[in-house]
């Protein structure tokens, strides 16, 4: 199984997780940290009870890994930037027709706004498809999938610890848009497919934001050798820099991009005031039209 790695300078600290649908044997979620010493906390509910898993990365580039309940719905933060990644397990009978994938799973700072994707063909007839989603659980009305609500019956499950909720839809064959009422609103989302011992997913889209520093430091230089040195030659270390911490280019309206460094996207209205309270006029606008209202 392989995947596309996001830059690390886009690794996150928050993420929520869904489980792939309509399995009972769980999910595989692997913890890659970029920093030494990573904590993290994983907390879910079990039972009707929130229980909080807490464990450390002692080394960069290292992992852990663990397994999920097929009902376990959580929250994941981290004291440092980190990856995580899920995995569907093999199929265990007739009944659940899977096959191992890899799932990239994408850090709630990383969510868009609206995404366009297309289901994958299958060589052997079709798949079966389901959109993952996680939304603002005070929001979650104003989800529209192809222009439209979701079903009134929709189950949706709260994130513990977070104002999240995630569930998923079926889908059919084809191209597929989501979005939400509120073009501001952040939407989480992984499409999953599944066929007899065959299986995919992947997250709809994402931003690569560079939220999080990255500190290079290169090796000290060498003192030139000399047969009989009088006194040692002291190293010199070469400098650390550090990447800057964003490096947005400059707006355009709806450009999905953090324009302004504070970690949201296109959260001004463009209408010659300071929408998000930052002492900043229009400088991270959204594509939406103002609405004039009165009389002329």
């Amino acid at each position: 199984l392989t995947e596309m790695l996001m830059p690390v300078q886009s690794w996150g600290k928050n993420f929520a997780t869904v489980p792939v649908p309509q399995r009972t044997v769980g999910d595989i979620f692997r913890f890659v940290a970029s920093k030494d010493n990573t904590k993290v906390t994983v907390t879910s509910k079990v039972n009707g009870t929130v229980v909080h898993q807490n464990f450390t990365i002692h080394h960069a580039g290292d992992y852990v890994q663990k397994k999920f309940s097929s009902s376990m719905y959580s929250h994941i933060q981290a004291s440092d930037p980190i990856a995580v990644f899920q995995f569907s397990q093999t199929q265990a009978s007739a009944h659940e027709n899977i096959d191992p994938s890899m799932i990239t799973v994408p850090p709630i700072e990383q969510y868009g706004t609206d995404y366009t994707f297309t289901t994958p063909e299958y060589s052997k007839g079709q798949y079966q498809n389901q959109f993952m989603f996680i939304v603002d659980s005070r929001h979650k009305g104003g989800l529209l999938l192809d222009g439209h609500h979701l079903p009134h019956n929709q189950h949706y499950v709260h994130i513990p610890g977070t104002h999240l909720v995630g569930g998923y839809v079926n889908i059919t064959v084809g191209t597929h848009t989501v979005s939400h009422k509120n073009p501001n609103m952040t939407i989480g989302g992984i499409l999953f497919g599944r066929a007899h011992v065959e299986s995919y997913g992947f997250p709809v889209g994402f931003l690569v934001k560079p939220i999080n520093p990255v500190t290079v430091t290169a090796p000290p230089t060498t003192p030139p050798t000399t047969p009989q040195p009088t006194t040692p030659q002291p190293t010199t270390p070469m400098p650390t820099t550090t990447a800057p911490v964003c490096d947005a280019p400059p707006m355009t309206r709806g450009d999905e991009v953090d324009n302004d460094c504070d970690g949201r996207v296109d959260e001004e209205n463009c209408d010659g005031t300071d929408t998000d309270g930052d002492g900043h006029i229009d400088e991270d606008c959204n594509n939406e039209e103002l609405q004039i209202i009165g009389r002329r």
